[in-house]
């Protein structure tokens, strides 16, 4: 009976590992002549056949080679099947060959990872088609191995495929919130007219870019009491594996704020296994449905398995989209680096990528000047002394609840230190001291709804990049300001909280008081 029991939880753990990888296996068609082939491929193994009990190309890897699959094919010029593989040579340096039979064949050498490589055919020779990080499409030709087409795009491109009857060149391409099907012309492509690309579908329904054109962003309202954590599984809250959201950094982050704050609500908005993508999909109707002024964004970790698919420009792409929609609601943002993965899917290529979407990340948070917490290397560099970073570790990707509970405490500290936001000046007149008779100005703020406001602090100085404090203003919303008659003086307004933090200058305006003599 034991032995029964473990052999049904191990095969429970399998089908869970399979489950959370399944988007980094692949099945599919091959079509030679008039006869089908079915293949199988992951980053390290590929299978083709007739059928599953006679495998006719059949190809494994080592994970320390540093190589992956990416995709299969039949050339017709062997008359074999293939597989492209990759190798990370060094960082920043890759190279593409083709596995034919027992021959590998280097097909090129480059700086930037190869996507989705496949192989067609034209007027009687073989060309490779693949997508590199720079949103390109090329072109080169099988046998002398050079570049001899480059579409560029502004937005991404992934997933390359050629259509059943190799006519087309079949690609995913950003389009107003959402990665629509589009295709190129194989035949366009070797003419001298203009590029044939063309979109499979033109249908705009589900797409949540409706919003820009039916509201207004500015008459929406906010909760400063409301905490929006937004991700994957580690969001959302698994351990060993097992979904436990109760255990997670939510309800831990939830206790800071009811204990040491002013109280609020944190949302889980976490969906296990999501890549960007999928959360670009439901980002603007998440953020419309919680309404929460603080946006706590942990997402990319899964990205970064699907080596063959997604480039690291793409998934950073679609992360910028997510936090400029909420700039756009006036929503603050907190940016994390991704916590590191460990075992194999955390080594070699994958370890890679992971760095480099988290350096992503953090080019984003200077670009837009956002609150970041490095996870990466919080958990990276945890102290040996205090267990190290496998204590922080439940399994391969997801924390420990030690690794939540230290979450949750670098979100609450840098909630804590977000700034209040910049105070907005609804107007100013000019004001007269019935006793000196100096005309000076009666500025009038707007009310500052942070829950820790504290006070506004009142800025001048005879150039609007070097201001001086003036006054401190105890929560007025008007104040007046009465100086040296006779010179030209600029204004800056600040607001503070009770942890001593400052928002940035509110926008300046200049003013020269006189003195009446009558």
């Amino acid at each position: 009976m034991k032995r029964a029991i473990s052999v049904i939880v191990f095969i429970m753990v399998c089908l869970n590992f399979a489950i959370s990888m399944k988007k980094d296996f692949e099945k599919g068609i091959i079509f030679k002549k008039d006869k089908a082939f079915f293949y199988e491929i992951s980053p390290f193994s590929v299978r083709i056949y007739k059928n599953k009990e006679n495998p006719i190309f059949q190809k494994k890897l080592e994970l320390k080679s540093r190589e992956i699959f990416l995709s299969v094919g039949f050339s017709g010029n062997y008359n074999s099947f293939f597989v492209f593989k990759e190798k990370m040579i060094s960082k920043g340096k890759y190279s593409l060959s083709i596995v034919v039979g027992d021959k590998s064949i280097n097909v090129r050498t480059q700086s930037s990872p190869f996507y989705s490589p496949v192989l067609f055919n034209y007027d009687l020779k073989e060309y490779i088609a693949f997508i590199n990080e720079s949103f390109e499409i090329k072109i080169l030709d099988f046998m002398t191995k050079k570049i001899i087409k480059s579409f560029k795009f502004e937005v991404p491109v992934r997933s390359l495929s050629v259509s059943e009857d190799g006519s087309k060149l079949i690609f995913y391409k950003f389009d107003k919130s959402k990665y629509e099907k589009e295709f190129l012309n194989i035949k366009s492509l070797f003419s001298d007219k203009n590029l044939d690309i063309r979109q499979k579908s033109t249908a705009r329904k589900g797409d949540f870019s409706f919003f820009e054109d039916k509201f207004n962003r500015e008459t929406y309202t906010f909760s400063y009491y409301g905490f929006l954590g937004f991700g994957d599984s580690i969001t959302y809250g698994y351990i060993n594996r097992e979904g436990a959201p109760e255990k997670g950094y939510v309800p831990r982050l939830q206790l800071l704020i009811d204990n040491e704050w002013y109280g609020g609500t944190v949302y889980n908005e976490g969906v296990p296994g999501e890549v960007t993508e999928d959360g670009l999909k439901r980002f603007e109707a998440t953020v419309l449905k919680d309404r929460a002024k603080y946006l706590l964004f942990h997402e990319g970790t899964n990205d970064c398995l699907f080596v063959r698919r997604f480039p690291v420009s793409y998934i950073l792409f679609n992360i910028e989209q997510m936090i400029k929609t909420a700039l756009n609601y006036n929503m603050r943002p907190i940016l994390t680096t991704i916590i590191p993965r460990n075992g194999k899917w955390g080594e070699g290529i994958y370890r890679e990528r992971s760095m480099e979407v988290s350096n992503g990340i953090r080019d984003l948070a200077n670009k837009y000047e956002i609150p970041l917490i490095d996870f990466f290397n919080i958990f990276l560099n945890y102290p040996e002394s205090d267990g190290g970073y496998y204590s922080l570790m439940s399994d391969t990707v997801h924390p420990s609840e030690k690794g939540y509970q230290l979450m949750a405490e670098k979100w609450f500290e840098f909630l804590k230190d977000y700034p209040p936001e910049i105070p907005e000046i609804l107007g100013y007149h000019y004001k007269v001291n019935p006793i000196t008779k100096l005309v000076g100005v009666e500025v009038s703020l707007s009310v500052n709804a942070d829950p820790d406001f504290d006070h506004f602090s009142v800025y001048y100085g005879n150039k609007p990049e070097n201001l001086n404090k003036l006054l401190k203003v105890e929560k007025g919303l008007k104040f007046e300001i009465f100086l040296q008659p006779g010179k030209k003086y600029f204004i800056g307004i600040k607001a503070s909280d009770s942890f001593n933090n400052e928002s940035k200058f509110s926008k300046t305006f200049e003013f020269t008081p006189y003195r009446l003599f009558f």
